[in-house]
C-alpha cells in the first residue's frame, strides 16, 4: 500500500517480515500488545500469498527493495493464474509455516481471516501452530492428513500437499510436479477406508485440483506445440516459397478443437466429483468453468495470420509474416524491450515492470498484456538507449493498451492517454491507448535527435491525473491507476 514504510523492508535481523512489527511495538506504549488478523485465504495478491505482479509504488514512488524475494520471486504460474480465482482451493504449508515464525513471536494472538473453505489447510495448520507454535512443518501437515484420511492414506496426503505448493509456481508445462500430486492424492483414495472415502468433500477438492491442473498443463502444451509448427512452417515459406500455402496451414491450424480425448476426460472427471463435494459439503472448484483459456496468444498469431491473408500485395504479405516471426528479434543497432518483463527491459530506467490491474485481452501476446508503468509522477515510463548508428534513421514502435476495469474501480479510473517525447521533442500529445486489445504505434525520429549516438524517449500522464485532489490520488493510487503505461518498444532503423 502506498502508505508502508518502505524503509522497513529492509531486514537487519531475521526477515522481511520481522522489522516492521519491531518498529511498531517500539512506536506503541509499553501496554499494548498487538493481535493480528491474518490473511490466510487468497493463494495471490494478498498477505503472504504468491505476487502476481509487483506491487504498485508508495506515495514516495518507491517500491519494496529488489531483493525483498517474497514479494518478487515468490510468483504464481502465469496460466494458473488465469484459470483460478483467488479464492481456488489451495494449500502452502511451508510458506505459511515460515510466515508464522516470523511473526507470531510478536503478538499475543490471531484471528485469521477467511472467504470461505478452500484455505483448509492453511487455517487448520495455523489454529495449531497458535497451540503449539515450534511444531514442525511435517508434524503438522502429517497429524492434518491422519485427521482428514485415515491413517493409511495420511503419508501419501502429506506428501501430496507438499507437493501442491510447489506446482502453484513451477513453470507449468514442464512441471513434472503436476503428474506426481495427481498420482499421489488417487492412491490416497484408493488407501481410504470406504466409510471415511463416502462423504470425504476434502479429499475431492484436492482431486478436482489435480485433475484440473494436469487439465491447464495438456492445453498449455498444446497451444505451445500449436504455435512452434506455425513458425516453423512460416519461417521455411519465407526462405524458400509457399507462403500461402503455410498461411493457409497455420488458419486451419489456429480455428482446429484444441480439446483431446484426454482432456475432455479430465474436464468430466473434475465436474463428477465437482458435482459430489457440492453435494455433500456446498464446495467444488471454480476452475472447471474457467478452462477456455488462452496462455500465449495464440489468438494475436490468428489475426495475425489472416491479416497477412488480406495483404492488399506479396510485399505487404511477406512484411506482416517476418514480423509474426522474428516478432522480438532486431538487427544490429536495434533494440528492444519487453517493458512489462524486468529480465527483458534492458532499457527501462525508470517505471515499475509488471503493471497487472484490470483487464486486458488474453487475444494479446503474453508480452503485450503486462507493461511499464508510473503512477502521479511528472515523468513517466523512460527508456534510454546509447549507440546508436549515427548514420540511420530511427524509427519507434510500441505496443500500447490500457486495461477495462470492474464498476467498482472504474468510476475512479478515468485515464485513456498520455504523451509520447523523444529528447525534449512531442511525437503524440494525449495519445489514446486502445483498451483490452492492444495495437502498435510507429513514430519517425528525426535523425538529428540521433546524431550523438544517443536517445531518450519517455512519456507523461495526462491532465486528468494532475488535477485530483490527495484523497482522490490515494483512492486512485489503491485501485490500480497508471499514468504512463507501456507493453513494449522497439527502436528500429528506417
Amino acid at each position: 500500500r502506498q502508505d508502508h514504510r518502505t524503509d522497513l523492508y529492509r531486514y537487519p535481523a531475521f526477515g522481511e517480515y520481522d522489522r516492521y512489527l519491531r518498529e511498531i511495538l517500539h512506536q506503541l506504549p509499553p501496554q499494548q500488545s498487538i493481535i493480528f488478523f491474518t490473511g490466510l485465504t487468497h493463494w495471490v495478491y494478498s498477505e503472504y500469498g504468491l505476487v502476481d505482479y509487483i506491487p504498485v509504488p508508495d506515495r514516495n514512488h518507491e517500491t519494496p527493495p529488489h531483493w525483498s524475494k517474497d514479494i518478487y520471486s515468490k510468483r504464481p504460474d502465469p496460466a494458473l493464474a488465469m484459470v483460478y480465482d483467488r479464492r481456488t482451493f489451495h494449500a502452502r504449508p511451508r510458506h505459511y509455516h515460515h510466515a508464522f515464525q516470523e511473526t507470531m513471536r510478536y503478538g499475543i494472538g490471531d484471528s485469521t481471516y477467511s472467504e470461505g473453505h478452500h484455505d483448509h489447510l492453511n487455517q487448520w495448520m495455523w489454529q495449531r501452530l497458535l497451540w503449539a507454535p515450534h511444531t514442525s512443518v511435517e508434524e503438522v501437515v502429517d497429524e492434518y492428513a491422519r485427521t482428514w484420511f485415515g491413517k493409511d492414506a495420511a503419508p501419501l496426503m502429506a506428501k501430496a500437499i507438499f507437493q501442491l505448493e510447489k506446482n502453484l509456481s513451477a513453470p507449468l508445462a514442464e512441471n513434472e510436479g503436476i503428474d506426481k500430486f495427481c498420482q499421489l492424492v488417487e492412491k490416497a483414495g484408493q488407501a481410504m477406508p470406504e466409510k471415511l472415502m463416502a462423504k470425504n468433500h476434502l479429499w475431492r477438492q484436492y482431486m478436482q485440483k489435480a485433475i484440473l491442473d494436469k487439465y491447464c498443463q495438456l492445453r498449455l502444451r498444446r497451444q505451445l506445440a500449436i504455435e512452434k509448427t506455425s513458425m516453423s512452417r512460416l519461417s521455411s515459406a519465407l526462405e524458400k516459397d509457399g507462403l500461402d500455402a503455410a498461411l493457409q496451414w497455420c488458419s486451419e491450424k489456429l480455428t482446429q478443437d484444441i480439446e483431446s480425448s484426454e482432456t475432455k476426460k479430465l474436464k468430466a472427471e473434475a465436474d463428477r466429483l465437482g458435482r459430489e463435494s457440492d453435494r455433500i459439503f456446498g464446495v467444488r472448484s471454480e476452475g472447471l468453468f474457467n478452462l477456455k483459456q488462452d496462455f500465449i496468444g495464440l489468438g494475436w498469431l490468428e489475426i495475425q495470420i489472416e491479416k497477412a491473408r488480406n495483404a492488399k500485395n506479396g510485399k505487404e504479405k511477406r512484411e506482416i509474416t517476418h514480423q509474426i516471426v522474428f516478432y522480438d528479434s532486431v538487427d544490429k543497432g536495434e533494440f528492444y524491450d519487453d517493458a512489462g518483463n524486468p529480465n527483458n527491459s534492458p532499457h527501462l530506467v525508470y517505471g515499475w515492470p509488471c503493471y497487472g490491474d484490470g483487464y486486458v485481452s488474453n487475444t494479446n501476446r503474453p508480452s503485450q498484456r503486462t507493461g511499464a508503468f508510473t503512477t502521479d509522477e511528472r515523468k513517466g515510463v523512460t527508456f534510454e538507449y546509447k549507440d546508436i548508428d549515427t548514420s540511420e534513421k530511427y524509427r519507434v514502435r510500441l505496443t500500447l493498451v490500457r486495461p477495462l476495469y470492474a464498476p467498482r474501480f472504474a468510476v475512479f479510473q478515468t485515464q485513456k492517454t498520455q504523451s509520447i517525447y523523444a529528447d525534449g521533442l512531442c511525437l503524440a500529445k494525449d495519445l489514446e491507448l486502445p483498451p483490452a486489445k492492444s495495437e502498435f504505434f510507429e513514430f519517425d525520429i528525426p535523425q538529428e535527435l540521433t546524431r550523438d549516438g544517443s536517445l531518450t524517449i519517455w512519456f507523461e500522464k495526462s491532465k486528468d491525473i494532475e488535477e485530483k485532489t490527495k484523497t482522490e490520488l490515494t483512492i486512485w493510487r489503491n485501485t490500480g491507476g497508471w499514468g504512463t503505461l507501456v507493453s513494449e518498444i522497439w527502436l528500429l532503423k528506417r
